[in-house]
């Protein structure tokens, strides 16, 4: 599961410490959309980043040991969670 940052409800842990989680959730949960739908606007207008990488679809898959950089537009946020086992 992810932390607290992360209280979406929509993960789903699959093998080798990845999980799938909705990606207007996830931006919502760490502060930088106020709503989903803005979330979802940020999204089609190609604003997303995690790692690094541009994302335009709406589920993403994350490893749960790594931490996650997602960056909206200028805001950076460095999201890190916790095993479903800890």
């Amino acid at each position: 599961m992810a932390s607290s940052e992360d209280q979406s409800g929509e993960e789903e842990v699959l093998g080798s410490g990845q999980f799938r989680a909705k990606l207007d959730r996830l931006l919502v949960a760490a502060g930088l959309a106020s709503s989903i739908s803005d979330a979802v606007r940020k999204i089609k207008q190609k604003s997303v980043k995690v790692n690094g990488e541009l994302k335009t679809d709406p589920v993403i898959f994350l490893e749960v040991r790594e931490p996650t950089t997602v960056r909206m537009g200028r805001s950076i946020k460095k999201i890190r969670f916790k095993s479903p086992s800890a």
